[in-house]
């Protein structure tokens, strides 16, 4: 991340040759704290994203006020626009950042622009309409936690895995927090966090720069001095190893999932940081030697399904989850001790140069053989932002990955399979179990 304010251009198209992606280039922001352009001449539209640096963490009141604070901001600023009706426009909330999004044809550019940019202004609605919102919320918790068999197993599991620490807050709340929220504190928590000077703007899709760059200019022109937020720097509380075994009501499914919080001071950029992990999962998962899935699911079908993912949480901590469902006869127990044994033997070997050399050949192959290279540059960038971190180029993302050594993804094995916070659920169904 980068204090000074910049807007950098990702060009996925030069005049008169085929798609390809470039590495990026600054221009004015305005008052904006940055602003993104990814250029595909393969889209119909163009998409606004005005990302927020504030989420459900931030949140000093009731749990979910931030998602519902959210719903007033995108009413500000969408809802009462008829005219925009017919078009694709949306609003998300995370723990960690707010997105207003906006797809229009490229003439309606500025126009997409000036209606993100109502959303961070004051919230003058009816007092009578925002409390209706409650209830919009209220469906959204009936559909996606209340009916949800694994919303209770999901919110233990984070509690065991990060104690009381803010990151276990729910993003949309309870019943009884979302018929309540308190108007004065959504406005409150709006105008804390609705900031143009913090505000970043994604635009992607069949446009040109200098038509961004006319409409960035035209909406948010102007200074802006105020430093970027650095990144997330979480302090989490020592905790005790958890292993339990439990039962999902409802669930068909009989699984391990094993979680591992690790604390890893860096020095590495976070770019490569997030590569170095990211074919360290690949070659986990993949059919070679100094794999999970080699020994366990294609040699001894111990396991009939591995999933490895390995993010990192802020700066200097990272989260290992290894979720597996067992073969036939093979117990939960059983499971569990062969995943966390083969990891350790893994670890203390080393993946062989070769594995770690066609993962890595087998990635980059991916990403020249993309038919719409900007899509997975967009992406990367949404995931970049929402991590307060400056997006970096397609080119420079295929050079780090050309230039990580094998030695660099051990160390990160080694560190992954080594000390850290250990929760372990061995999840039965009611109907039987292997435990």
């Amino acid at each position: 991340m980068n204090s000074k304010r910049a807007a950098i251009v990702f060009l996925t198209c030069l005049a008169g040759t085929a798609p390809q992606a470039q590495d990026s280039e600054p221009l004015s922001a305005g008052t904006l704290q940055a602003a993104y352009f990814i250029a595909d001449a393969q889209a119909t539209t163009v998409s606004a994203y005005l990302y927020l640096p504030y989420g459900e963490i931030d949140n000093p009141y009731a749990e979910g006020l931030a998602h519902y604070s959210e719903h007033l901001g995108w009413l500000n600023g969408f809802g009462l626009a008829k005219a925009d009706f017919d078009r694709e426009t949306n609003a998300s909330t995370t723990l960690f950042r707010i997105e207003y999004h906006f797809n229009a044809p490229p003439e309606d550019l500025e126009h997409s622009l000036q209606v993100l940019a109502k959303t961070l202004t004051p919230i003058r609605l009816d007092p009578q309409f925002m409390e209706q919102e409650r209830g919009i919320i209220a469906r959204e918790y009936d559909l996606g936690v209340r009916e949800s068999i694994w919303a209770d197993f999901n919110q233990s599991l984070d509690r065991a895995t990060y104690g009381d620490h803010p990151i276990t807050r729910s993003v949309i709340g309870t019943p009884d927090n979302i018929i309540n929220f308190s108007l004065t504190d959504a406005r409150a928590f709006h105008k804390m966090t609705h900031t143009v000077d913090q505000a970043v703007l994604l635009v992607y899709g069949n446009t040109d720069l200098a038509r961004v760059q006319s409409a960035v200019t035209s909406v948010f022109g102007g200074e802006n001095a105020t430093p970027r937020l650095p990144p997330r720097d979480f302090d989490f509380a020592p905790m005790e190893e958890d292993i339990q075994s439990v039962t999902v009501p409802k669930s068909d499914r009989q699984l391990v999932l094993i979680r591992k919080r690790i604390h890893l001071p860096q020095t590495q950029s976070y770019q490569r940081r997030v590569l170095i992990a990211t074919l360290l999962q690949k070659a986990l998962l993949s059919p070679y030697d100094g794999s999970l899935a080699k020994p366990l699911r294609f040699d001894d079908f111990i396991a009939q399904r591995i999933r490895v993912d390995i993010d990192y949480l802020d700066q200097n901590d990272l989260l290992l989850t290894i979720e597996s469902e067992p073969d036939l006869d093979i117990t939960l127990p059983r499971l569990q001790q062969a995943l966390l044994q083969t990891l350790s033997t893994i670890a203390a070997q080393g993946i062989p140069a070769e594995t770690l050399q066609r993962v890595r050949q087998q990635y980059l192959t991916r990403l020249q053989e993309l038919e719409t290279p900007a899509a997975q540059v967009f992406a990367d960038a949404r995931a970049d932002i929402a991590a307060r971190q400056i997006p970096i180029g397609f080119e420079t993302a295929r050079a780090l990955v050309q230039d990580i050594r094998p030695a660099e993804i051990n160390a990160l094995l080694t560190r992954i399979s080594g000390e850290g916070h250990l929760v372990v659920r061995l999840v039965n169904t009611p109907t039987g179990d292997k435990n």
